[in-house]
Parts: C-alpha cells; structure tokens; sequence
C-alpha cells in the first residue's frame, strides 16, 4: 500500500512580476506551510520576481493602519526578510544574476543568495516537489 507522505522539501521558483495576479499571494502561504511542517524550502526568482526582496521597495504610509506601526502594508523585501528570520535553517532564497541586473534590482536583502541562472536546475532537481509560478 502506497502512503502519501510530505515532501521533505521543496522548490519554489517564480518568475513574472509579483503584482500581475495572486501568485504572490499564494506563494507566502504556500512557503509558510511548508515550513511549518519543518519542509526544508528552496525560492529561486527570476524574470521581474526578483524585485520581490530588492531593497530600494517602498510603500507609502498605511493610512488604515496609521496608529500601528509595522501593522499591514510591508514590502515584499520584508515579508521575505520576516520570512527568512523566522526559518533560516530550512529556507533558502536565491536570486537570478541576470535576470536581477537586467532590471536594476541590484539592492537585495542581506539574506538573498545571487546566482548564476545555470544554477536553476541544480536545485530544481535537488528537490523532491516543485512548484512554478507568475509564469503564463
């Protein structure tokens, strides 16, 4: 008899700009279910998803959320930051080289890993489950 068990860990690549539909969304709830289990999680960004953790993101005040600072209204840089602080042992973020410069992304988090784009397919497949998104 053949169990489902949970992946041990898992590939998340995006690709497209983050504001194009809910992938976004999605990928936030996915990832952090994921690493509630304790699944060790891989984020590759490419394309326009590698604005998701450049630094130079702003957003203005939350006029809903005005008497709570640092409620509602974050960046994607610091979701991911939140993210990444609160599972650094099983989620790792990388970022394509080339795709990061030719957009000017270049201001990433600390904890954002740059690398070459070849280096795609080696984590892909390093991973027992993947998952693609922002791509049509």
């Amino acid at each position: 008899m053949q169990t489902d068990t949970p992946a041990q860990s898992l590939f998340l690549g995006l690709m497209g700009g983050p504001f194009t539909g809910d992938w976004t969304t999605n990928f936030f709830q996915i990832a952090e279910a994921a690493l509630k289990r304790g699944t060790d999680v891989t984020v590759w960004t490419c394309g326009n998803a590698t604005s998701m953790t450049q630094t130079t993101n702003i957003r203005p005040d939350d006029p809903i959320h005005a008497d709570c600072p640092g409620c509602g209204n974050h960046t994607l840089a610091e979701m991911a930051t939140a993210l990444l602080d609160a599972h650094p042992d099983h989620l790792r973020w990388y970022v394509c080289r080339y795709c990061m410069e030719e957009r000017g992304a270049t201001a990433q988090i600390p904890q954002a890993q740059i690398q070459l784009p070849f280096s795609f397919n080696t984590y892909l497949n390093q991973a027992e489950r993947s998952l693609v998104l922002g791509i049509k």
